[in-house]
């Protein structure tokens, strides 16, 4: 089996991208911990059965053998010198010596398609979940999809309306505005802009009933796909 290094994503946003990538093509069991930088080599070695070190055409075989596609990847954290222990995942397809069929996993298995199973990160901020969407099929036909996207969780959600509100209510359209911008700063995958907008939307519900002109809308970009991986670290 050919092996490569496995690199770090460079940042916050393409480690989300990496890891919806890797959702929408399969990979719906994982699991997670943190370790000492320095013992990555030895977690890899340990777990050799899930080939973690795979490149492209080794993971097809596995595929056309029946095998699983493991991928690990490290947080960007393992970027800073500083970083006493990094979070790393691993996901996984479905097949033998896959998360979901090996004896000894290295760390209890979730599926990304359950409630249960779902994968919070950044302190519990963030979520990736698999939505419906409808998207125009020609002039008149619609067509419904499902996707991967990272939203805010249901408690990080409650927070941030809380707190906007409370500025509403406060009379505080400057305090309620500068919230918004900042998180418009976000990574705006397509279940955060959707929160974004419904966030905006509530806080004008509450200016409107103490009597305060709305907040401008909001000007969200688009977000990218970006170069995903740092040349600065490879294990």
């Amino acid at each position: 089996m050919a092996e490569k290094r496995i690199r770090a994503p460079r940042n916050m946003t393409t480690h989300l991208q990496l890891l919806q990538r890797l959702a929408g093509a399969g990979h719906v069991y994982w699991c997670g911990d943190e370790i000492v930088p320095s013992k990555l080599h030895s977690l890899i070695h340990k777990h050799d059965t899930l080939a973690l070190r795979a490149d492209a055409p080794a993971r097809a075989y596995r595929k056309q053998t029946g095998r699983a596609s493991v991928h690990l990847v490290l947080s960007p954290d393992v970027l800073k010198p500083e970083t006493e222990r990094v979070h790393w995942l691993m996901l996984s397809t479905d097949g033998s010596d896959g998360l979901a069929t090996v004896e000894r996993p290295p760390a209890p298995v979730r599926d990304l398609r359950t409630v249960d199973g779902r994968l919070t990160l950044y302190d519990g901020r963030v979520e990736l979940v698999h939505v419906e969407k409808t998207v125009r099929n020609g002039r008149k036909k619609t067509k419904k999809l499902t996707t991967w996207t990272w939203r805010f969780t249901a408690t990080r959600y409650r927070e941030l309306e809380a707190l906007l509100v409370g500025y509403a209510k406060q009379r505080d359209s400057g305090r309620a505005q500068r919230k918004l911008l900042a998180l418009a700063k976000m990574p705006l995958f397509a279940g955060i802009r959707t929160q974004l907008l419904e966030l905006h939307a509530e806080t004008n519900r509450m200016l409107g009933k103490v009597g305060l002109a709305p907040l401008p809308p909001l000007d969200l970009p688009t977000l990218r796909i970006l170069p995903c991986w740092s040349d600065d670290y490879a294990v």
